[in-house]
């Protein structure tokens, strides 16, 4: 099954307005779901019985909620090479989340890249034209990061769909 963890990001107002902007641009997808994630762990194809060992881990660390506004659009791995737009995330204590988490789950964080916190607004195509995004408004006011969850993702040709299997209730 593949899985990942993740906290669950509402579409609301301010990055829905960010979605419609980003549909029209060639060659970029736009998630066809109804809440967007922040993903601290890509844990990849896992058994069954890791799962439900994955999943009771996940609600055992006691975490802070935390607010969070916007600093920037930008493209990964980067702009000269775009496979993603994203949505920075600008509250530094996502990064104690996510060592909270890394630290539970140590076999699947792979300590080599960075993490940087940031919501996927959109997938490029194959034809990579990187828009303007100098255009594309950050959207005003905060999302609050009160769980996080442990998520099936099954692959479609319409795209892929989430399942949450677990969620822990941040304080």
């Amino acid at each position: 099954m593949r899985t990942f963890i993740a906290s669950p990001i509402p579409i609301y107002g301010g990055i829905k307005d960010l979605l419609k902007q980003v549909s029209t641009l060639p060659s970029l997808r736009v998630p066809n779901t109804v809440d967007l994630h922040l993903t601290y762990l890509f844990l990849g194809d896992v058994e069954k019985e890791e799962v439900e060992n994955i999943a009771k881990s996940i609600v055992k660390p006691v975490i802070r909620k935390v607010e969070s506004g916007f600093s920037a659009i930008t493209a990964f791995p980067d702009v000269s090479r775009p496979r993603v737009l994203v949505l920075l995330l600008d509250n530094p204590e996502i990064i104690e989340i996510y060592r909270s988490i890394s630290g539970i789950l140590p076999g699947f964080s792979s300590g080599s890249t960075k993490f940087v916190p940031h919501l996927t607004i959109g997938r490029f195509g194959k034809n990579k034209v990187m828009p303007d995004i100098k255009k594309l408004k950050i959207p005003a006011g905060k999302v609050l990061i009160d769980r996080v969850c442990l998520y099936k993702s099954t692959l479609t040709p319409s795209g892929p769909v989430y399942e949450d299997l677990a969620c822990n209730q941040l304080m």
